[in-house]
């Protein structure tokens, strides 16, 4: 029998409806009030109907496995009618979960303002007794309600992937309730002692995205809504560090996917990341005057201190090094980064490796390799940044917006690996924004130094440029910078600021 199969994580309707305190339209989330009727109701073709009334906040999860089943064969067509419990005028939302199979599946949605309406069948125009789909509205503006890693295949909240992309926000948009929205579905979703998304290093991405929000708006109201989670990851991440300053992460281990086949890499790199999350976590808890954050946080880092990390090579944890200022020889340690150069890179992970060279004085290189390997994405034709990219696949390699011609190299079709094999393959990914938060810290040079960038420092890197132009928001508005080089080749700068935000130079 051929079965069909979907799994349906919830039904969420959206009402449009003006907000009582400021009149502006807002979309407010309806969920079903109950079950009319199925067309099954002995469990073989509809399984766990139940599930489509509880609450559901909109956003698929890797972590929920609790769905409704709609199997269909050729004998049986699955169905249900639900009611939303009052008449409403919006839009269906329809989250489905993963299935063993990638084939896809039809899926037939009735609307109505009656059972009958809801049950009947489309008939023709001339028929006044049936419903038509004629004066109808099917023209809807779409709203994305968290910031997902890609917006082709998972459309899912992936933690790791969300520290570029909040920093991306926060120094092109600002403060936007985004990503709000989306650290506190990663909250819910996860009650301790679980990790986000199963991963350990993503619980501590987390928290250091957290860290970054603070600077860049200096929330604190938001700060302490978070401190009796991030006070709970903070004891969980210190019992995973043994009494010889040791990282003993459970969970998922996972740095990126290059590095997923090398445990001597992901071990190095989550010491590292451990080491950064506990400095993060003792500054937030300063913010706080948390008295016991800091303890912990302390005793953790005095633990780490003595012990001494394997040293890989390998770009990913020599970056997490040098960033986490655990690396004994940080110039020896750039060294290594620009002589694996970027055959080594991940559009995630290259980010971290050309912060950790501008962090330590070799701005004008991490420059060349952004422009190397990001920019070989723009050269072949990409408008946002992709998943992955393998930079030696790029020399002979067909633009992604023509026809391959032949003896060119399709890099779309043919590249990719792990779970991104060909045309699975992202070619807009968030994980992939660092060089724009990067270029604004580090060639327009603007950082914040004080939470809600109450002072920022303003020191323009050029490097090879002959002029650098930008904005960057703050919570007191946007601070404008303008830098060139004169005729002598000495950088002149300009900078203006609101007031409320003290500029250092």
């Amino acid at each position: 029998m051929d079965i069909k199969k979907l799994c349906l994580l919830a039904l969420l309707s959206g009402v449009l409806q003006p907000d009582t305190a400021t009149g502006e339209i807002k979309r407010t989330p309806v969920q079903p009030a109950r079950i009319v009727w199925m067309s099954d109701t002995t469990g073989e073709f509809i399984k766990n109907p139940e599930i489509l009334m509880k609450d559901f906040k909109g956003q698929v999860s890797v972590a929920d496995n609790s769905c409704t089943v709609m199997r269909s064969s050729g004998n049986h067509q699955a169905a249900l009618l639900v009611d939303f419990g009052k008449e409403l005028h919006g839009a269906i939302k329809i989250s489905s979960g993963m299935r063993a199979s990638s084939r896809p599946l039809r899926l037939r949605v009735r609307l109505g303002e009656s059972v009958s309406e809801a049950m009947s069948d489309v008939a023709p125009y001339h028929n006044p007794y049936n419903a038509t789909n004629e004066h109808a509205m099917r023209d809807f503006e779409i709203h994305e309600d968290y910031l997902w890693d890609g917006i082709k295949r998972d459309r899912l909240v992936w933690l790791g992937d969300l520290h570029p992309e909040v920093m991306t926000v926060n120094n092109v948009w600002g403060k936007h309730d985004v990503v709000r929205r989306t650290l506190d579905f990663a909250k819910a979703d996860t009650p301790l002692p679980g990790w986000m998304n199963g991963f350990s290093s993503y619980s501590m991405w987390w928290l250091l995205i957290h860290r970054d929000y603070y600077l860049h708006h200096g929330d604190l109201d938001y700060l302490r809504e978070n401190r009796d989670y991030i006070l709970g990851l903070v004891r969980q991440l210190d019992e995973c560090v043994d009494a010889n300053g040791e990282e003993k992460m459970t969970g998922v281990r996972f740095l990126d996917w290059p590095t997923s086949e090398k445990p001597d890499v992901i071990h190095d790199g989550l010491q590292s990341l451990t080491y950064m999350t506990m400095k993060a976590a003792r500054q937030i808890a300063g913010w706080l005057g948390d008295k016991e954050m800091s303890a912990v946080a302390d005793k953790s880092l005095a633990r780490m201190d003595k012990f001494e990390i394997s040293r890989t090579d390998a770009s990913q944890a020599v970056s997490l090094s040098l960033l986490a200022g655990m690396s004994k020889n940080p110039d020896a340690d750039c060294r290594k980064l620009i002589e694996n150069g970027i055959d080594s890179f991940s559009p995630f992970y290259g980010y971290y490796a050309v912060e950790a060279l501008a962090e330590n004085g070799y701005t004008e290189k991490a420059m060349e390799m952004i422009s190397d390997y990001w920019g070989a994405m723009i050269d072949l034709g990409g408008t946002t940044f992709w998943e992955d990219l393998n930079y030696p696949d790029t020399k002979n390699a067909a633009r992604i917006d023509e026809i391959v011609p032949p003896g060119k190299y399709d890099i779309h079709s043919e590249g990719g690996a792990y779970c991104y094999v060909g045309l699975r393959l992202s070619l807009c990914h968030g994980w992939g924004a660092g060089p724009t938060p990067w270029l604004q810290r580090y060639v327009l040079g603007v950082k914040p130094l004080e939470p809600g960038c109450r002072t920022i420092e303003v020191k323009p890197n050029l490097g090879s440029l002959s002029y650098a132009k930008g904005t960057v928001p703050t919570p007191y508005g946007p601070v404008s910078v303008e830098a060139h080089k004169d005729p002598s080749g000495k950088t002149v700068v300009d900078v203006k600021a609101p007031k409320g935000v003290k500029v250092a130079r």
